[in-house]
Formats: C-alpha cells, structure tokens, sequence
C-alpha cells in the first residue's frame, strides 16, 4: 500500500514538472544549489552549536577531548581508521569492477 501511495505522489510530481515551463525550472536551479545549501546548512549547524554553548555552556570543541580523558579512548582516532579504511575498500572494489 506504501508503494502505492508513494508511486502515485512520483506521478504527480512528474506531471507538475511537465507542465512547468522551462525558463522556469531554469530559475529555480539558481535558487536550489547544492553548494548554498550545504553552506546554510553548516551556517546553521555553528549557529546552533554557539547557542548551545551560550546557554548550557557545553563546548562541543571540547566534548572529544574531554571523553578522551574519561573513557581513555579516541574516538576522532577510531573514525578516522574506520573511514580511511572504508575508503580504500571501496577504492579497491571500484578498481575491481573496472
């Protein structure tokens, strides 16, 4: 039944897009860039961070370091491993399905 549901808004979104005329779309593309997203989104994200900072006091700059020092283990360190070592994975698969 989701399937369903969902095939029926694609539809509909489709047939709002045929009948959109091109000038159109081709200002709405000025407006959706992914790098001004991204960017508002990060602005956002350090926004919200310096309001929490401001009221609660909490450092998130510091929240690493400090779990460093109480659990004795680096979290930055463990992620860095796991995503270098999920990037030559994938590098390797890619290389082997070429």
């Amino acid at each position: 039944m989701k399937i369903l549901k969902f095939l029926f808004y694609f539809i509909i979104l489709l047939v709002i897009f045929a009948i959109l005329p091109d000038d159109f779309l081709q200002n709405i593309k000025k407006i959706f860039n992914w790098e001004v997203f991204f960017n508002t989104l990060k602005i956002g994200w350090y926004k919200f961070l310096d309001f929490i900072k401001n009221t609660i006091g909490i450092d998130f700059n510091q929240f690493f370091i400090n779990l460093k020092k109480f659990l004795g283990i680096d979290l930055i360190y463990l992620w860095t491993i796991i995503k270098n070592f999920l990037a030559n994975l994938f590098q390797k698969l890619a290389n082997f399905f070429k």
